[in-house]
C-alpha cells in the first residue's frame, strides 16, 4: 500500500524543480505515494507559478480534484478551539495558514474519514519547530518529514533507485536558495557553510541506508 502524503506549498515549490529516478516530479510523486492536500495550500502554489515554469503547471493540473485537495469541515473551529488553544501562541499569520489547515484537515480526515497515519511533508522549519512538532507529541497522527527525509525514505524502500540517483536529489534540493538554512546554521556561518552542513548531515544519512540495503536482500 502506497503511504499518504498531506504535501505543503514549500515542499511543492522544491520537489518540482527537480527531477527523480529520470522522471518528473508529478509521476515519481504519484507512482510512490497518495498525494494530498489542502485547498489553502493548492491556492499558494498555483497563485505563485510564473509563466516561465511549465514544471510548476503541470504538477498543479495533476494536483486538481475534490479527491485530492481537501477544505476541511471544521477547520475553523478546530483551529480556534484547539490548534490556538494549545500550540499556536502568536497572532495569526498568513505564513503559516497552509501548515494550520494542513494539520487540521489531517486531523479531521483521522477522525471522520478513519484515515491512517498519514506523513505531513512541509520544508517550513520554522512552522515544524514552533507549533507542529509539538502537536505530534501530543496526538500520534503520523510523521513529519521535508523533502529531504522523502528522498532518504523512496531510497530506503524503493531498490531500484540508486545511491546517486538518490544523491543528486538530495543535493538539488539543498541547493535550491529557498531551501532553509537557518536550523543548521552555527554562530557565524554563512548560507554555503549551513548547505554545507545539511549536505554533510543528510549524506551519512544516506550511506547508514546504503550499509542496510546490503544487509537485508532484495
Amino acid at each position: 500500500m502506497k503511504p499518504i502524503i498531506f504535501i505543503d506549498c514549500n515542499s511543492l515549490n522544491h520537489l518540482s524543480r527537480i527531477e527523480f529516478n529520470r522522471s518528473k516530479t508529478h509521476v515519481w510523486l504519484w507512482k510512490y505515494f497518495k498525494v494530498y492536500t489542502c485547498n489553502i495550500v493548492k491556492k499558494e502554489f498555483g497563485n505563485g507559478i510564473t509563466k516561465a515554469e511549465s514544471y510548476k503547471k503541470l504538477l498543479n493540473r495533476h494536483l486538481s480534484g475534490k479527491e485530492k485537495v481537501f477544505n476541511p469541515k471544521y477547520y475553523q473551529s478546530v483551529e480556534s478551539n484547539w490548534l490556538n488553544f494549545y500550540y499556536y501562541k502568536k497572532n495569526l499569520s498568513a505564513n503559516d495558514a497552509g501548515e494550520r489547515q494542513l494539520l487540521c484537515t489531517i486531523l479531521e480526515k483521522i477522525c471522520l474519514y478513519k484515515f491512517p497515519n498519514s506523513i505531513f511533508l512541509t520544508d517550513d522549519l520554522n512552522a515544524i519547530e514552533y507549533f507542529l512538532r509539538k502537536s505530534l507529541n501530543d496526538i500520534p497522527y503520523g510523521n513529519i518529514w521535508t523533502s529531504l527525509d522523502l528522498i532518504l525514505f523512496l531510497y530506503l524502500s524503493r531498490r531500484e533507485i540508486s545511491f546517486e540517483q538518490a544523491s543528486d536529489a538530495l543535493r538539488d534540493i539543498i541547493s535550491l536558495t529557498s531551501f532553509p538554512t537557518k536550523h543548521y546554521k552555527k554562530p557565524g556561518d554563512s548560507d554555503d557553510m549551513a548547505r554545507l552542513s545539511i549536505s554533510s548531515d543528510y549524506l551519512r544519512k544516506l550511506k547508514t541506508i546504503q550499509k542496510l540495503r546490503d544487509i537485508i536482500p532484495s
